[in-house]
């Protein structure tokens, strides 16, 4: 049994750690004073948070393993319904982290919106010069 909770705490400290650099981009998106800094920060965090995912992954299989290994045995009243809470709550961060990461999403997309309303193109040298042309002429 100690095997099964310790890997749904490892679980827990993989989901945490993931919350935290999610809420890190958040708090980056949302300073748009540096918005062309931070895109490599951005990127260097989310490389940073699938390395952790994949350990989360991991952990989730072997927490499997152990359960379906261990589920007979599961029969105390008391640590069934610890069971439960526990991967409840496990639910419950990964639904936190799913909505946070989608604000972010959104976050990006009125950050690129934004930013590509205040691209201009700017007109090639022979446009300026034959404008300049036309422009003496009269």
């Amino acid at each position: 049994m100690e095997e099964l909770f310790a890997s749904l705490n490892q679980i827990i400290e993989y989901l945490n750690q993931i919350y935290t650099i999610t809420q890190n981009q958040t708090t980056i998106l949302l300073d748009s004073n540096h918005a062309g800094e931070s895109l490599d920060l951005i990127e260097e965090m989310a490389a940073y948070k699938n390395e952790v995912t994949l350990e989360l992954e991991k952990t989730e299989q072997i927490f499997q393993g152990i359960y379906n290994r261990d589920k007979a045995e599961i029969t105390d009243p008391e640590i069934q319904k610890l069971l439960k809470q526990t991967v409840s709550h496990v639910l419950g961060l990964k639904d936190k982290v799913i909505q946070l990461e989608q604000q972010n999403v959104l976050i990006m997309q009125d950050l690129l919106r934004r930013l590509t309303e205040k691209v201009e193109i700017p007109k090639s040298q022979a446009q300026v010069a034959n404008a300049y042309k036309q422009h003496s002429k009269e």
